[in-house]
């Protein structure tokens, strides 16, 4: 691709991000996120078809078993984008939404029956809870959180044989990860005004949790 230059030194500032032990992933890391940018479904499979350097084996194992840290990455990426608006002198804003997707594989985290945004139904499929700076045109992601449905949070044992953390294990409302999101990124990220649809501006606890960080 045209693009995988310029993408494999952006990373370069990240390389560290994804060292595990001795071992280096940010080959790993430059593959996957590249296929991010084709049309079509961006599972593993599909990207092991398109790319025949591709490892699927050792590509399937840096994003699922892995234990480089997803944290600092997030953390990175959220400094680098709010350093890059503050240079444009334009009032910021904090954008709150989610992004529900269809998958059928029920052992995957999170995936129940429920509204997906990106086919306007009730479907089976994970949805996550992001927040976003918006000035002017441009919209950068600087948080994400995997919404998990009480039907998973009250099944223990499906959620350590799905390897979720016990800490992550409670059930949040969509609302209560936006304002989670909101308190850990306090002092990394400004912003002038805050802004969501109908789940996050009615949410009383979300805006209370707002004023009390004013």
């Amino acid at each position: 691709m045209i693009y995988s230059l310029g993408l494999n030194n952006y990373l370069n500032r990240y390389e560290s991000l994804f060292r595990v032990y001795q071992r280096q992933n940010k080959e790993k890391a430059v593959q996957y996120i590249t296929e991010l940018f084709h049309e079509g479904k961006h599972n593993i499979e599909w990207m092991n078809e398109r790319i025949a350097k591709i490892n699927y084996q050792q590509l399937n194992h840096f994003i699922i078993v892995s234990p480089w840290d997803h944290d600092p990455a997030i953390r990175a990426v959220r400094k680098d984008i709010s350093v890059l608006f503050e240079g444009c002198g334009e009032y910021k804003g904090l954008i709150l939404d989610e992004s529900g997707h269809r998958n059928i594989v029920k052992k995957s985290v999170g995936v129940a029956r429920q509204y997906l945004g990106s086919i306007g139904k009730v479907d089976n499929g994970q949805v996550s809870v992001f927040a976003a700076l918006s000035q002017g045109d441009d919209v950068g992601k600087v948080d994400i959180r995997l919404y998990l449905p009480k039907r998973w949070s009250e099944d223990n044992r499906r959620c350590k044989k799905a390897g979720i953390p016990k800490k992550d294990q409670a059930h949040k409302s969509k609302a209560g990860l936006a304002l989670q999101m909101i308190q850990q990124m306090r002092g990394e990220v400004k912003y002038d005004w805050v802004e969501g649809d109908s789940i996050y501006g009615n949410s009383k606890n979300l805006w209370q949790g707002l004023q009390q960080l004013e």
